[in-house]
């Protein structure tokens, strides 16, 4: 398999073209005669590379660990610890916090939320497609990491609410007057290398949550993956009919427990223990 780095389609074959028809005049590199060069099938462009499917479906976690395992210390005593949440930090919400008038506006139909930072990795257009349906307030909260969010224009979307950034301690009470959270992501390397520490929160504040197709995110069974931007705002419909649903609260619930910090730590700890020559103090 080849994947094109230009527009990201796969394919099983390239189309082969002579570097003289490609470049258009006779190469200058040497004797190229008869010289082939692989090309996208799709767009023409030769930046190509051989694509590993199975390597690509494998989670942060087992890319790294059989990264170190095979160029660097082997099995043992070696452990993945991945991103959680301070479960406890988010069942306290302030009931009396004074909501600017702004804010409050918004709540005149179905919210659906991310907060964190805006960025080339974030998906606009997926945004667009959301607004364009005109069924949900879109509220963002984070820093301009890059250019990327006034370039984008979503900022002047009817249905799209930007709120700039706020102390991590307060942020829980803005989410929770939010229907649904989400990770509108762009399928990149950055993204495939990503373990967002956002999903975790979203769950402990047991709030549905809708991301694009991440393999980080496919791991739990309480998180809504959109395929598509078709399949994304289906999801994101299926999420509201959750956000009441005793049995789909109670698997938040457990997921952000399981991923809760002291139960990452318990882990390492007890793992130590087992070796007499570590002393836990």
């Amino acid at each position: 398999m080849y994947k094109c780095n230009n527009c990201d389609c796969k394919f099983e074959t390239p189309r082969k073209v002579d570097l003289e028809t490609y470049y258009g005049v006779y190469s200058t590199f040497g004797n190229s005669y008869g010289e082939m060069i692989n090309l996208c099938p799709e767009c023409n462009d030769n930046d190509i590379t051989e694509y590993d499917e199975e390597e690509e479906e494998k989670t942060i976690e087992e890319r790294v660990y059989n990264y170190l395992v095979e160029n660097h210390r082997g099995k043992e005593n070696l452990i993945f610890s991945s991103n959680g949440v301070d479960y406890n930090f988010f069942q306290t919400i302030d009931k009396d916090y004074k909501f600017e008038s702004e804010f409050t506006k918004v709540l005149n139909k179905p919210c659906i939320c991310y907060y964190g930072a805006l960025a080339s990795w974030f998906d606009y257009d997926l945004i667009k497609k959301i607004n364009d349906t005109n069924k949900y307030n879109i509220v963002l909260f984070g820093i301009k990491y890059d250019e990327s969010f006034d370039l984008s224009g979503i900022n002047e979307l009817k249905n799209v609410y930007f709120f700039g950034p706020r102390d991590y301690k307060v942020l829980k009470n803005y989410a929770s007057k939010m229907d649904v959270m989400i990770i509108p992501f762009v399928l990149n390397d950055i993204t495939s290398s990503t373990s967002p520490v956002k999903l975790f929160e979203y769950m402990a504040m047991k709030k549905p949550i809708v991301t694009t197709d991440m393999l980080e995110c496919r791991k739990y069974k309480s998180v809504l993956i959109g395929k598509n931007y078709e399949d994304f705002i289906k999801k994101l419909d299926e999420a509201m009919k959750l956000k009441n649903d005793k049995k789909y609260l109670d698997l938040l619930t457990k997921e952000a427990k399981d991923n809760d910090w002291s139960h990452k730590a318990k882990v390492i700890i007890d793992y130590i223990k087992k070796d007499e020559k570590w002393k836990i103090y």
